[in-house]
């Protein structure tokens, strides 16, 4: 295989089979006031959507070589206006007023908050962290703190809270912890152990409170306004995705709503997805693989 072309078979006459597969990553969405799902897809690797509170800015990142040479943070509103590239890295979500972007840049080894209209990036001091992790963390709803997922050098990684106005990073989980999301009263987080078991404590200490139903295939969107439940997708699930509240106390799943792109063709799953607050609009990333296959004839 070279090239993105796979070789299946040659025949006695010297014949190939060959296969010619496309990978992509897409989004597809739907911005407030929309009566449609919209491709909100830049080039042929985007992903990791993140929408603003009110659902009309879609925060994603751009993986191909055409935007760049590093993983860019990419900024466009969700009527498919022009993009816009902030910067380098992998985007954690808009704070509470949609004027900043936070990202790990470096690679994954710098926390970054980039201006969405006017002002200066800023970057976050690490302390002792070595690597952070992608597609965990956000901003506390003060807009004033930062969660983010990260570890120190020879330690598994946990949750920390950092003031976007300076100071180290703080560790609010125990060790072994990951897939942080703040509550939107700021006084709880969500975070996943190994094996796929989920808990709720409060930030920097207190009894973790086991939560019942979600699963490791479980992609936790965010919480819900009232804070009650969370909302969740299952990243392994076929056509049409599922978007589910998930009661925290009780583990009961109520569908939200079912989605799917209107070209189906080769789609294969969703990994990341986001919501605003009334669920009415919303974004999702997925995976499309597409193969042509060809014989040639008379190849040496």
């Amino acid at each position: 295989s070279a090239g993105g072309l796979t070789m299946h078979d040659v025949s006695r006459t010297g014949r190939w089979l060959v296969a010619h597969d496309e990978f992509r990553r897409e989004i597809a969405g739907m911005g407030p006031g929309a009566s449609a799902e919209r491709d909100l897809s830049w080039l042929d690797a985007s992903g990791a959507p993140f929408l603003s509170r009110d659902g009309s800015m879609l925060l994603f990142d751009e993986e191909s070589t055409a935007a760049g040479p590093h993983n860019g943070v990419c900024l466009r509103t969700t009527d498919g206006g022009p993009v816009v590239r902030l910067g380098e890295g992998y985007p954690l979500g808009f704070s509470p007023d949609g004027k900043w972007a936070l990202a790990i840049a470096g690679p994954m080894s710098q926390l970054v908050i980039y201006p969405t209209g006017p002002g200066e990036t800023r970057r976050l001091p690490r302390g002792d962290l070595e690597t952070y992790r992608i597609y965990s963390g956000g901003w506390f709803p003060d807009g004033k703190s930062v969660l983010v997922c990260a570890n120190e050098a020879g330690k598994a990684s946990r949750c920390y809270a950092q003031d976007v106005s300076g100071g180290p990073p703080r560790p609010v989980t125990p060790e072994t912890t990951t897939g942080c999301r703040v509550s939107p009263d700021g006084l709880q987080i969500l975070y996943s152990k190994p094996g796929g078991t989920w808990f709720i404590q409060r930030p920097g200490g207190g009894t973790a409170q086991a939560v019942p139903g979600l699963t490791p295939d479980d992609q936790v969107i965010r919480w819900s306004a009232d804070g009650r439940s969370v909302y969740v997708l299952d990243r392994d699930a076929t056509l049409p995705f599922r978007f589910e509240r998930l009661d925290l106390v009780s583990g009961r799943r109520d569908l939200i709503r079912e989605v799917a792109p209107a070209d189906r063709l080769g789609v294969m799953r969703c990994f990341v997805a986001a919501l605003t607050d009334d669920t009415k609009s919303y974004a999702y990333g997925y995976i499309r693989l597409t193969s042509q296959l060809f014989v040639v004839e008379g190849a040496r």
